[in-house]
């Protein structure tokens, strides 16, 4: 049986400027910190492109430059996130560190790429005794997200989870 629970998204973030981000604004940093803390502790673990997603909504901008990036990766650290690496992207998880992944996520309008690979594994493991072939298997799996097509860079994704270790 494959354990779900329906995705956590954070919703209290602080609205902050990001100019004020530049000019190194004590409040404005404690505000960024807060909400980093926010979205990790409600969301871990959770893939940088996505926290990122989330910091456009609270910066109100479309984009995050590498100046912003930068500030964002030091508040991390300094905040003693515990940073991963899964294929496509960092996987960042609460202070505490990292922690054994019991269920799904479902229903979070996150792209297969966005799904940290602790996670994946759940899901490529259930399909895995299932299913005859690896189209077959692989195809499941994208169903089971709410995605139809196969690219080459799911293949990838997916041959990598069938690799991971937790």
């Amino acid at each position: 049986m494959l354990n779900q629970r329906n995705y956590l998204r954070c919703d209290e973030c602080k609205k902050i400027k990001l100019d004020q981000i530049y000019l190194n604004n004590p409040q404005a940093i404690k505000d960024l910190d807060y909400n980093l803390e926010a979205i990790i502790s409600t969301e871990a673990p959770i893939c940088l492109d996505l926290l990122k997603e989330r910091l456009r909504d609270a910066f109100n901008i479309g984009k995050i430059s590498q100046k912003a990036l930068d500030i964002i990766i030091f508040r991390l650290k300094k905040l003693g996130i515990v940073i991963t690496h899964d294929l496509f992207d960092d996987v960042l998880w609460p202070s505490e560190g990292t922690y054994d992944v019991k269920y799904v996520r479902i229903n979070s309008e996150r792209t297969i790429y966005q799904v940290p690979e602790v996670e994946m594994k759940l899901v490529y493991d259930y399909y895995a005794n299932i299913c005859q072939t690896d189209d077959e298997l692989y195809h499941s799996i994208l169903n089971f997200f709410g995605f139809q097509t196969l690219t080459k860079k799911a293949t990838e994704y997916f041959l990598h989870v069938k690799e991971y270790k937790k």
